[in-house]
């Protein structure tokens, strides 16, 4: 019976952690609350790892209790990404037959404020990219600018057309109108005017 996990089809785990740049948050578009939050997601249901549980036991002991630097939570994401998380909670004989797939996702950078927090990000991408970690990819979203396309002139890109963002809108605008039960019940006429308005004057947002 040892070999009743065996499995001559690899498996797929796929793990996947985002952060949204949201400009109304402003106090929370910074590097290490993006690595905090990657961090966090990636650990979700599985074991702390080793190098995680280090950096809390160092800074816990402390008084007062310490707070982790960004270069401290870049090795340990990088460490975590590295190492395959999440292969170590399969039931043995599982894990030489699982493949972990990470994906990693950053929406909204064009919403960051200018200024050397966003460089901070933007660098932190570049670098986590230039890894070139096989099982590892990373997707950014943003409205053009020249500091993106210079810290990350490399990656490859995909382009949205303006109608291509507004058939999007539509769906979505739609979608909301049906689930409120006030707006559901309107003339189609005023919905027609609610989704023209958000969608043709929205300007991509």
């Amino acid at each position: 019976m040892k070999d009743v996990f065996h499995c001559q089809t690899p498996l797929v785990r796929n793990l996947t952690a985002y952060f949204y740049c949201s400009y109304r948050n402003g106090g929370q578009q910074n590097l290490g609350s993006i690595l905090r939050t990657l961090i966090a997601q990636l650990c979700c249901g599985f074991n702390v790892p080793a190098s995680l549980q280090v950096l809390y036991e160092e800074h816990s002991t402390r008084f007062p209790a310490g707070v982790a630097s960004n270069e401290e939570l870049i090795e340990v994401l990088i460490a975590m990404l590295r190492n395959n998380r999440g292969l170590d909670t399969l039931p043995h004989g599982f894990q030489s037959h699982c493949k972990v797939e990470v994906f990693i996702g950053i929406d909204a950078l064009d919403e960051l404020p200018l200024g050397s927090g966003r460089q901070q990000i933007l660098k932190f991408l570049a670098t986590l990219a230039s890894l070139n970690i096989p099982h590892v990819h990373v997707v950014a979203t943003s409205r053009p600018g020249s500091d993106l396309y210079a810290a990350l002139g490399s990656w490859t890109e995909v382009l949205m057309s303006k109608e291509m963002v507004a058939e999007d809108m539509k769906i979505f605008v739609n979608s909301e109108i049906d689930g409120d039960l006030e707006l559901s019940c309107q003339d189609g006429i005023i919905k027609k005017r609610i989704i023209d308005c958000l969608v043709n004057e929205g300007n991509g947002m």
